[in-house]
């Protein structure tokens, strides 16, 4: 099977030093072509500001040390984000790009997602893009002890986002369920991998309302039995059910 080809998405921010903001720049790029070189996609996209942009030169530098190229255009390309500290505008440039090489390009490519630097904000919408889109999410760890990761200690964390997943799946369900769509729940719920969440007690909840509809009511009563409204989540339909034995469908 072939490899997909990596596109590495890099929020770019800059170095912070008082005393010399081009030191400051250069020892961001180092961290930055830490990550390329960890991860070796077939191309970088760099989300940056005018300022900001001007990272970039110092890691062409560093390729170059490792006689190795950085060329622009074939190695990596720069988005310009001029609103850094607008969620909305950033989130928009990050799924412009994800659109562009999901839909608008024959291959089939493998996106990454780096929002460690940039602004808070840049960070936020990529982060949240990525998790919209079902992209990899990494972030950048390593020595904190001078208040940022320190050079040659990082560590690339993939971001495992299931139990998010798994409560977009939940808001789903409770929109079906009061809906009266007991079926389109079932199917929902059979694909929530969280062990926390009180799986097998919503999918019983779901198929007694759903046989109770097709007037199957003992199977409707057999689930209703196995559902534990001793949780959180179901004290309210212990109170409605014993009040209203029949219910209205509204109580998930």
């Amino acid at each position: 099977m072939r490899r997909k080809e990596i596109i590495l998405f890099m929020t770019t921010g800059t170095g912070i030093n008082s005393d010399n903001s081009d030191e400051g720049d250069k020892q961001l790029a180092k961290k930055l072509y830490s990550t390329i070189n960890k991860i070796y996609p077939n191309k970088v996209v760099f989300f940056a500001s005018n300022i900001s942009k001007q990272t970039i030169p110092y890691i062409e530098e560093l390729f170059k040390k490792d006689n190795d190229e950085f060329i622009s255009g074939e190695d990596y390309e720069i988005v310009t984000v001029e609103a850094i500290d607008d969620f909305s505008s950033c989130f928009e440039i990050f799924e412009s790009k994800i659109l562009q090489y999901d839909y608008m390009d024959d291959k089939d490519y493998q996106i990454i997602m780096d929002y460690t630097s940039g602004t808070k904000t840049m960070s936020a919408a990529m982060a949240c893009c990525g998790m919209f889109y079902l992209k990899d999410l990494v972030s950048v760890g390593g020595d904190r002890r001078n208040g940022q990761v320190s050079a040659g200690t990082e560590i690339i964390n993939y971001q495992n986002l299931y139990k998010i997943y798994d409560k977009f799946a939940l808001m789903r369900t409770r929109r079906n369920f009061n809906s009266h769509r007991f079926m389109p729940c079932i199917d929902i719920l059979n694909y929530i991998v969280d062990l926390n969440i009180h799986k097998d007690s919503f999918l019983n909840l779901c198929k007694a309302y759903y046989y109770w509809d097709n007037m199957a009511f003992e199977h409707a009563y057999n689930h209703l039995k196995e559902v534990d409204t001793k949780a959180m989540e179901f004290v309210e339909i212990r109170k409605r059910t014993e009040d209203e034995p029949e219910g209205t469908g509204q109580y998930c």
